[in-house]
C-alpha cells in the first residue's frame, strides 16, 4: 500500500491522507504475504479517484532588497514566477519587496537578481507552507509501477506475471 502511495494517482506522492472504513469492512494486513495486501491499493486508489485530489505546491516567503532602478525588471520577474507581493517600499535609492512565491518558480532567482543588480541585490526566502497548485501547473509524472486503477494490469504485476 505504501509503495502505491509513493506515486499517487498522477505520479506525485500522496503525503497526507485520512482513511475511514465504513459499512463494517475491516482489512487487517498482518504481514507482507497477507492475501489481502495486494488488493488494498485497488480500493485505496478507487477512493482517491472518487474523492478528488488537490495538488499542493510548496511556497516560500521572500524579501528582496535592491537598487530602485532594478524595480521594473524585478516586478516583471516576480509576475512571471507567480509571486504575490506587497507594494514595493522605496527608501532613497533602494527598494524592498516582500511576499510569497512558489518554490519551483523561484529556486534560481538569487542568480537572476544578482545579474540585475551587479551582485548588490539581496534575496531571502524561507519555507511558508503549501498552497493549491493553479490549473495547468503540476503536470502528472510518468508512473514507474502499474496504475492500481487499471485492475487487470495491476493484478498481473502483483502476481509477478508482469515485469
Amino acid at each position: 500500500m505504501y509503495e502505491a502511495l509513493g506515486e499517487g494517482l498522477y505520479g506525485w506522492p500522496v503525503t497526507d491522507i485520512e482513511v475511514a472504513l465504513t459499512a463494517g469492512w475491516c482489512i487487517r494486513i498482518t504481514h507482507p504475504g497477507s492475501r489481502f495486501g495486494p488488493v488494498v491499493p485497488l480500493g485505496l486508489f478507487q477512493a482517491l479517484s472518487d474523492a478528488g485530489i488537490e495538488l499542493l505546491e510548496p511556497m516560500h516567503e521572500f524579501e528582496l532588497r535592491a537598487d530602485s532602478s532594478a524595480a521594473p525588471a524585478i516586478l516583471y520577474d516576480l509576475s512571471l514566477m507567480r509571486a504575490e507581493h506587497q507594494p514595493p517600499a522605496f527608501a532613497g535609492d533602494s527598494v524592498t519587496i516582500a511576499g510569497i512565491v512558489p518554490a519551483a518558480t523561484s529556486l534560481e532567482y538569487a542568480t537572476r537578481l544578482s545579474s540585475l543588480t551587479g551582485g548588490k541585490g539581496i534575496w531571502r526566502t524561507q519555507f511558508a507552507g503549501y498552497q493549491p497548485c493553479p490549473p495547468g501547473e503540476g503536470e502528472p509524472i510518468e508512473r514507474t509501477t502499474p496504475d492500481p486503477l487499471n485492475q487487470a494490469l495491476f493484478m498481473q504485476y502483483v502476481r509477478g506475471s508482469m515485469q
